[in-house]
């Protein structure tokens, strides 16, 4: 958690705000319209409680932050591609 959970925040709150995102990482980070949303949900993620459990096997851990997403209701900032992925 941290830099890539606060910009994935901000980026959302950003978008319903009619900010244009569709922008690179850094130039959304440079982009003042965007700083304050990402400053703000720094702050935020700054003052979450964190807990960790530990998961021996990646299927486990895979099963579990799908679990996870789906009961906090998180999906929107979660892809699961690289999970999924099965070539």
């Amino acid at each position: 958690m941290g830099r890539t959970t606060a910009f994935l925040l901000a980026k959302d709150k950003a978008e319903k705000a009619g900010v244009d995102t569709a922008q690179y990482r850094a130039q959304l980070e440079a982009d003042q319209q965007f700083a304050g949303h990402f400053k703000a949900a720094k702050l935020r993620v700054s003052e979450m409680d964190v807990r960790f459990i530990e998961l021996a096997g990646p299927i486990e851990r895979s099963v579990f932050e799908i679990y996870a997403s789906l009961a906090l209701d998180t999906l929107v900032f979660n892809s699961f591609e690289t999970q999924l992925n099965v070539t």
